[in-house]
């Protein structure tokens, strides 16, 4: 909760206008690791964190639970959780941070973008570990 700490400073700024779109990546909703957590830093910072949980086998897990085909669209919507059906790739990227993520904004210290996960995953957003320049996904 330190990236939203009404009494830190950057800059002299407060970080009161720090906002945050996390793309939580996991395959079903309970793959969720620290799932209650995170929803209580939503219910906090409502107005500054946003969290989309991309989720890679809900379908299969749905089928396999309920033994019938579940025709889900892309996104579903359950009280203030907001699930997209599938994985984190460039549409989704571009569709969930509507414009936040742009040259001018990055270049101004305006936006940051971490990554994080197995390295397959870091490579094609990112590129190779050992590069310095940004290839793959996010490059776009």
């Amino acid at each position: 909760s330190r990236l939203f700490d009404d009494n830190s400073k950057k800059n002299g700024a407060t970080n009161k206008r720090t906002k945050v779109i996390l793309l939580y990546g996991s395959r079903t909703k309970s793959d969720i690791y620290l799932h209650s957590e995170m929803e209580q830093m939503k219910q906090r910072y409502s107005d500054r964190l946003e969290i989309v949980y991309c989720l890679s086998n809900q379908q299969k897990a749905d089928r396999a639970m309920t033994e019938k085909e579940v025709n889900m669209d892309k996104e579903e919507f359950t009280n203030s959780m907001v699930f997209h059906h599938g994985h984190i790739d460039k549409d989704v990227i571009s569709h969930f941070c509507k414009g936040a993520i742009d040259s001018d904004n990055i270049a101004a210290g305006e936006c940051l973008v971490w990554v994080c996960g197995p390295p397959s995953f870091y490579e094609s957003h990112c590129g190779p570990r050992e590069e310095e320049d940004v290839t793959g996904v996010l490059k776009e």
